[in-house]
C-alpha cells in the first residue's frame, strides 16, 4: 500500500508527498510565490505543520 499526504495552499497549487512510512509523524512547511514582472517574490514560511499517518 503506497501512504500519501496531500498538502494544499489556496486552490493554487496542491502537492502530494508519497512514499511516506505508516505510523510515522512527518512535519511540514509551506510557503507562497508569486512571479510579478518576471521576479520571483517569496512569502514567508507557514508554521510547523504536524501529521501523523494513519493505517
Amino acid at each position: 500500500m503506497r501512504v500519501s499526504y496531500l498538502i494544499m495552499s489556496s486552490c493554487f497549487f496542491r502537492k502530494i508527498i508519497t512514499k511516506l512510512k505508516k505510523k510515522k509523524k512527518y512535519y511540514f512547511k509551506i510557503r507562497a510565490y508569486r512571479i510579478t514582472s518576471g521576479k520571483k517574490v517569496i512569502g514567508a514560511w507557514s508554521k510547523i505543520k504536524s501529521v501523523k499517518i494513519k493505517k
